[in-house]
């Protein structure tokens, strides 16, 4: 696992007006809004661990025994997405989802590009020059591999302290994640300073404010000269209507053990990823064109780089219910809806 990431990719299709295919057979549904729903890492060992608890545990929290990922089986269809990069057989995240958001090889550890080096378009990109609404969540960071990967065009996916300038170039309408000192300027670590007390109390001091540029761009000041809103915390994230920039934590967010140890406290100041998730679906379908969200469950990853089977198994438990969020909204919304795996 320490070297090899595996993707399962679950894409849903609510059927709508538009298509993001142009050849798509006239007897097909098109596509009004699609969610990709990304667990980073996530093998068939990883579902393997949710399933056996589901059907085994005697005391396990899923109800009936059956998983999100059960109900999408009844309903949809299941693939396989051969996600190694351009000169390899061990991939990475950033070549894995340069592959799924561009639909073209990379080499190791680039963003956005082809095997050349070659800037690439990438579905953000696409869906926005259709008319369409588009988000960015993640559990990690904003500039962590997975989401860069839908929204920047790097070399190198160590490169984030320009990744969040790519980002706000391609303008995805919502991005909620960690990361927020890869946005701030390196003065902010000077606690006296003017800067670091703005952001302590912008903040709510809900988040550990520290710098890891080498610069003194304020890459939130430039968010907010592009009409994004910022959020901190769970409760700025709740009143958000609109262009939303969300960095909850300074690096990446709490692991699924931490999430659900503070999500039954109704004053957590840092949002789930169901909460996230929740929030963007319920800015971006207010666009009549339709909408593209990748979500990315990306601590999955990390417990598994740590052997840590206890973390692993509250990480799929947080993807599971993400992905029952999801289904939620595909119920109660008025288009039908495919499910594709």
């Amino acid at each position: 696992m320490k070297n090899f990431i595996a993707y399962c990719l679950i894409s849903v299709a609510l059927s709508g007006c538009s298509t993001l295919d142009k050849t798509t057979r006239p007897t097909e549904a098109k596509v009004k809004n699609i969610i990709m729903i990304i667990g980073d890492g996530m093998g068939p060992q990883q579902v393997g661990l949710l399933l056996s608890y589901a059907r085994q545990a005697p005391h396990g929290v899923i109800a009936g025994r059956a998983t999100a990922l059960d109900r999408m089986m009844e309903q949809g269809r299941l693939g396989i997405s051969m996600t190694y990069t351009a000169d390899s057989l061990v991939t990475d995240s950033a070549a894995s989802a340069t592959q799924l958001a561009t639909g073209k090889f990379a080499g190791a550890e680039m963003l956005g590009l082809d095997k050349d080096g070659n800037v690439q378009e990438n579905i953000i990109e696409k869906a926005r020059r259709m008319g369409k609404a588009t988000g960015l969540v993640s559990d990690t960071r904003i500039t962590h591999a997975t989401p860069a990967a839908f929204a920047a065009h790097q070399t190198h996916r160590s490169h984030e302290d320009s990744i969040p300038e790519d980002l706000l170039a391609t303008g995805a309408d919502v991005m909620l994640s960690g990361g927020l000192s890869y946005w701030i300027p390196e003065q902010a670590n000077d606690k006296q300073s003017l800067l670091h007390q703005q952001l302590a109390r912008a903040t709510g001091n809900s988040i550990d404010i520290q710098s890891s540029r080498k610069d003194d761009k304020n890459l939130l000041t430039l968010a907010q000269q592009k009409g994004y809103a910022l959020a901190f915390n769970n409760a700025q994230l709740q009143r958000a209507e609109g262009k939303t920039l969300g960095l909850f934590a300074d690096s990446g967010m709490q692991n699924g053990i931490e999430e659900a140890q503070h999500k039954i406290d109704p004053r957590h100041t840092q949002p789930t990823l169901s909460e996230m998730s929740a929030q963007a679906l319920k800015i971006l379908d207010r666009n009549e064109r339709g909408f593209f969200l990748m979500i990315e469950s990306g601590q999955i990853d990390w417990a598994s780089h740590r052997n840590d089977t206890g973390l692993l198994l509250h990480e799929m438990l947080r993807f599971n219910d993400t992905l029952n969020l999801i289904h939620g909204f595909i119920q109660f919304s008025s288009f039908s809806s495919e499910l594709i795996s």
